[in-house]
């Protein structure tokens, strides 16, 4: 049933990923980061989704599970993540160019791969849970680094969006708060329930 559920999702992301590819292409030189950032998230859900879905298909065809290809699925997986959870940190930051600035955002970043690198490890120990009848204990243990690493980013992410927040309102446009703040818990709502 996985390799139906990664087939549906391939051709959904596919079909964004053309669409936005599409529509990007027009105005290439005129895009932010943040539309760059969602054509990169939709061709990393592209390729995750069809390598899953050769994984579990080979797998129910042949028994064979191909480790390496679940491997690369994953690591795009990941790095699908950590793009969504980099983009709110980096659009609402304002780099001011300072050493300070520079170590602060490099900090985050290292906190974005500890969470990546988590994320991935902690996906083998989920594969591998029921080949070798590990105990819950266990895994729940393996799940801390990616879960520390995430309450972190979250917080940085939210603390960014709270300080884009509170700049857009003494700004002078009265419809920017607004949109912020529904972008802000909308976001956050989706990162939160992923």
């Amino acid at each position: 049933h996985k390799a139906t559920l990664y087939w549906c999702l391939l051709l959904f992301y596919a079909v964004v990923s053309l669409a936005w590819l599409r529509a990007t292409l027009r105005r290439w030189k005129e895009l932010h980061q943040v539309q760059t950032s969602i054509l990169v998230v939709s061709l990393l859900g592209t390729i995750e989704c069809c390598l899953m879905g050769v994984v579990y298909h080979t797998d129910n065809q042949t028994g064979v599970f191909s480790r390496v290809l679940f491997l690369v699925a994953s690591t795009a997986s990941v790095l699908k993540a950590c793009e969504l959870l980099r983009m709110p940190m980096q659009s609402a930051e304002v780099f001011s160019g300072t050493r300070e600035a520079a170590c602060a955002w490099a900090i985050k970043i290292m906190t974005l791969a500890g969470y990546g690198a988590g994320d991935l490890h902690f996906r083998e120990v989920l594969r591998v849970r029921f080949a070798y009848s590990l105990p819950v204990r266990v895994v729940a243990a393996h799940a801390l680094p990616m879960l520390l690493f995430g309450f972190l980013v979250f917080v940085w992410g939210h603390a960014s969006m709270c300080r884009q927040r509170a700049a857009s309102v003494q700004s002078s446009w009265d419809s920017e708060p607004v949109l912020v703040a529904k972008s802000h818990w909308v976001l956050w709502l989706g990162v939160v329930g992923a």
